[in-house]
């Protein structure tokens, strides 16, 4: 599948810097304003920079009070690639370097530091390389402790699959795979812990009626807590990683 285009950055007279996306799914232009410091226009595959510049400048009143009603909300998140990630959830650690030669993967685990192919600035291949090694680091490292629980519990399912999901920690199919969320690598154990003993219940119950939540209980008794704290999900996700 070919991957969408990063064009480089823009800055059109006075306004705020854009980052413009080529998208081969796009149909129309579009702008995407999450903060006054994160402005991206996709456009489909071959519009011209004249065109974009003409668009945004068609835009600017929308955008302006866009950023200005962002800029109420508090400071922008932290979009930067990281030097340093932490994860909970193995106590592991990884110094982060950017720029050497990798591989096809687009990244290296050397141990003690993770090495990127892309430069530190080029923040979308840098983001797709990163996320690569947590699926990667989330297989090796959530497989395992879900196969535990499971026969802790004396559940059962048929496969395991570790993604980046944008609005779920994990889900059970009624075919029974477990889809878990690579995020849960920046979480406390205890949180993933529960999230394997929720999502093992749907393989006796494929609902959250009352029967449910009385066999989560009984595997993990502090489960209205821990779902609250699953719910805070900025607490746990990195900026960077920008799962919206």
């Amino acid at each position: 599948m070919q991957r969408e285009n990063q064009l480089d950055l823009f800055r059109f007279s006075d306004a705020p810097a854009f980052r413009v996306r080529q998208s081969k799914r796009a149909r129309n232009m579009a702008i995407h304003v999450r903060h006054v410091d994160d402005i991206e226009v996709v456009v489909p595959l071959g519009v011209s920079a004249q065109s974009v510049e003409r668009f945004v400048a068609s835009q600017r009143e929308w955008i302006e009070r866009a950023c200005s009603a962002l800029d109420k909300q508090g400071p922008p998140p932290d979009l930067r690639l990281p030097n340093r990630i932490d994860l909970p959830l193995c106590s592991e650690s990884r110094v982060v370097t950017y720029g050497k030669p990798v591989g096809r993967k687009g990244w290296h685990d050397a141990g003690h530091t993770l090495e990127i192919g892309a430069r530190q600035n080029r923040r979308e291949p840098g983001r797709r390389a990163l996320r690569a090694w947590l699926q990667a680091k989330g297989r090796d490292v959530m497989v395992p402790q879900l196969a535990a629980r499971a026969r802790q519990m004396g559940m059962h399912y048929d496969r395991v699959q570790v993604r980046g999901q944008k609005t779920r920690w994990g889900s059970y199919s009624a075919s029974g795979t477990v889809s878990l969320n690579f995020c849960l690598l920046f979480t406390p154990p205890q949180l993933a812990d529960y999230l394997y003993v929720h999502e093992l219940c749907h393989s006796v119950h494929m609902n959250h009626s009352r029967a449910f939540w009385r066999l989560v209980r009984q595997f993990a008794p502090d489960y209205r807590r821990q779902e609250a704290q699953l719910n805070d999900v900025r607490r746990w996700v990195p900026d960077w990683l920008r799962l919206d």
